[in-house]
């Protein structure tokens, strides 16, 4: 019998030219698709059909392909780092090493059966941009960058409206609150900044005391949780409390790890980025 707990491979997706670092998906389950982005400098969407895009259309077949690379989107000049979905799914943003934000119309045009970029890419940031994300309740995109600020876009007309500052170090990632209200972001100097997005300040700071990769809110409760270079550490955000704190060699047979670090498979293990050319930037 199948462990319900445990994840299984179904079908494996072939498109990107170049290691995948990002991959969205959208909160409406009728929408069958994924987007995802690639060192290959593009954006991909895929439509997935289990079990229906081959001769055999028995539904959940592992043998069957579970998807195509539907439509590429082109235009960025270095590596797309991170990609997010609007909430209903139309929209997409897409964050680049070039230091460009591209905003994309996914909903096909009936005369052209083409996807539409939306106008210019923003230019805001002086340096990589690491992580990007959708409101989910307003019409509004956060960025996080190398150059160690958060920065506020509006997306019905998409423009640059505020820049968060406070990190001492480059901006790893990003996440929003559920209700809209709160963005938190983290990175190399170890702290988690939580910030008031109707007020545009620093609501509170979180000692996470080593570089944080990943960050995500909890739906249900005040908590937010924070995947560092040690450990996940889990914070009730409300009481400013930390929860727990979990290290991955409490859940193996393994003897704890020694206090040598891994090499870092993140953003720090990466060469120092080049020179960015000047532009017009829409600050």
């Amino acid at each position: 019998m199948a462990d319900p707990e445990r994840l299984v491979p179904i079908g494996t997706l072939k498109g990107h030219t170049a290691i995948m670092t990002a991959i969205a998906t959208p909160s409406d389950t009728v929408d069958e698709k994924i987007v995802t982005s690639s060192r290959d400098k593009s954006v991909m969407i895929w439509r997935l059909t289990p079990g229906t895009n081959s001769s055999d259309t028995t539904i959940n077949n592992p043998s069957a392909p579970y998807g195509y690379p539907f439509r590429g989107l082109t235009g960025h000049s270095h590596f797309v780092q991170d990609v997010a979905l609007s909430s209903t799914g139309q929209f997409a943003v897409s964050a680049s090493w070039d230091s460009e934000l591209r905003v994309w119309n996914l909903q096909i045009s009936k005369s052209t059966r083409s996807i539409r970029f939306i106008g210019l890419p923003l230019y805001c940031h002086v340096d990589w941009i690491s992580s990007v994300q959708f409101n989910p309740k307003n019409p509004m995109v956060a960025s996080g960058s190398w150059d160690k600020t958060v920065k506020l876009w509006a997306t019905e007309k998409p423009k640059h409206i505020a820049t968060l500052r406070g990190h001492n170090g480059y901006v790893n990632t990003i996440a929003m609150s559920p209700d809209g209200s709160l963005c938190a972001s983290g990175g190399k100097d170890g702290v988690v900044m939580l910030w008031n997005l109707g007020e545009r300040r620093t609501l509170l700071e979180l000692n996470a005391g080593s570089i944080i990769h990943a960050l995500c809110f909890c739906p249900t409760r005040n908590w937010l949780c924070a995947a560092t270079e040690k450990s996940v550490m889990v914070w009730d955000w409300m009481n400013n409390n930390l929860v727990n704190e979990l290290f991955s060699w409490q859940h193996e047979a393994a003897t704890p790890p020694s206090s040598s670090s891994p090499p870092s498979d993140g953003p720090a293990a990466y060469p120092p980025p080049p020179a960015l050319p000047m532009r017009n930037r829409n600050v």
